[in-house]
């Protein structure tokens, strides 16, 4: 359930966003979103989880009037889960363009992980020469789930853009997670620390 992907203290305000997206889905499609969840525990220690992608009708424009900004910034962290690649750029940027709350260091870390560049690109030039002690210290408390995130990112580099990118150094979804988020490689023998307890 979208709601489950706040805080509980956000219930309401979910639910009233969750009542105004349309029903509507992308081409018909017979799934609203899908079954596969991500889950990350928030600096709070609340749990949030949400679905990977969703297929709703992005009827933002129509929705948001009457919206508060805290319903506005839920609508666009669902939104960063759409199934369109033009869909989840477009929300992501308009979370970053506010001052966000922490319960958005989820939806952010989620698309970094993913093979659209130009939403690293995004993401990157939004944080970089920002204060991000918040959002690395998230990354940190979601250690495996960060590390994983990690090497999807490497993963999708190595895929998709090494003939344009040779040098991984180079690569924007590096700089993203080492200068954003405070990825470091002693994290990955904390990581091997963790698993093997």
């Amino acid at each position: 359930m979208l709601t489950d992907g706040f805080p509980a203290r956000l219930y309401e305000d979910a639910a009233i966003v969750l009542s105004r997206i349309s029903r509507n889905t992308y081409h018909d499609i017979p799934i609203t979103e899908t079954g596969k969840t991500c889950t990350y525990t928030l600096p709070d220690r609340q749990t949030v989880s949400f679905p990977y992608r969703i297929y709703y009708v992005d009827t933002y424009e129509d929705l948001c009037s009457g919206l508060s900004w805290t319903q506005r910034m839920i609508c666009h962290a669902i939104f960063t889960r759409s199934f369109d690649g033009y869909l989840r750029e477009k929300h992501v940027r308009a979370i970053l363009m506010e001052d966000y709350p922490d319960w958005c260091f989820p939806y952010i870390l989620k698309l970094s992980d993913e093979y659209v560049a130009e939403i690293l690109e995004l993401i990157y030039h939004e944080m970089a020469g920002k204060n991000t002690d918040r959002m690395k210290s998230f990354c940190r408390l979601n250690m495996n789930s960060f590390l994983l995130s990690h090497d999807r990112m490497i993963s999708y580099w190595n895929e998709f853009y090494r003939h344009n990118c040779f040098h991984y150094r180079d690569y924007i979804g590096r700089k993203l997670f080492s200068e954003c988020f405070g990825y470091t490689r002693s994290m990955e023998r904390e990581r091997k620390g963790i698993t093997n307890d």
